[in-house]
């Protein structure tokens, strides 16, 4: 069973991450979203996870993801992708191509992002829109990114096949039939904009 809330309430580290980390600001033509707080990685602490970008190109800095993500411990915070094995993954090369979010890739690849919870599980999967070009179209099926923790390469792992249909269906049934577009930080929740709620397709 899925659900938009967690099933188990996280713990607050003891310390978080300074301001001039979160509150550090980018040259993108449009800014970077907000922070979230909730457990990223089903490790029990809560993590502070930012809203990613929407890519342009007149923008000026590059945003990478491991600046989106700092990782809640019983001591307070770390960066992801710090365990030993994230360097043999690396090495590897299982790699880039939509297999693993790393911490080097551009945030554009984590716009807006949900936690969706399954009963008896601590590890939410994590739904993403890719936002490469903001004035582009409204995203479809193949731009929603569903990712799940993988503590091997202590960094989000891409989910296909029958685990991200039956995401992509769990959010049709909560985005599709509301009366108004719902909405995320203040804005339309792009993903509803798309195909996901207008029958174009998987």
């Amino acid at each position: 069973m899925l659900s938009l809330k967690p099933y188990v309430k996280c713990m607050v580290p003891p310390h978080p991450p300074s301001q001039l980390i979160l509150g550090k600001q980018y040259q993108t033509y449009i800014p970077v979203g907000k922070w979230h707080v909730f457990d990223i990685n089903g490790d029990g602490w809560c993590d502070w996870v930012r809203n990613g970008r929407q890519g342009y190109r007149s923008d000026v800095d590059v945003v990478p993801m491991i600046e989106m993500i700092y990782l809640g411990t019983s001591t307070g915070w770390r960066n992801f992708e710090t365990k030993r094995k994230f360097q043999s993954a690396i090495d590897s090369l299982d790699s880039i191509d939509k297999i693993h979010l790393y911490g080097f890739a551009e945030a554009y690849g984590f716009f807006q992002p949900i936690p969706i919870y399954r009963k008896g599980s601590m590890k939410p999967f994590i739904v993403a829109v890719s936002r490469v070009d903001a004035p582009a179209p409204p995203p479809d099926i193949d731009s929603i990114n569903v990712l799940q923790w993988d503590d091997d390469t202590d960094n989000l792992r891409y989910v296909s096949g029958n685990g991200k249909d039956e995401v992509v269906e769990f959010l049709r049934t909560n985005y599709c039939n509301a009366s108004s577009i719902p909405q995320y930080d203040g804005e339309e929740l792009i993903m509803a904009l798309g195909s996901l709620c207008n029958g174009k397709g998987k």
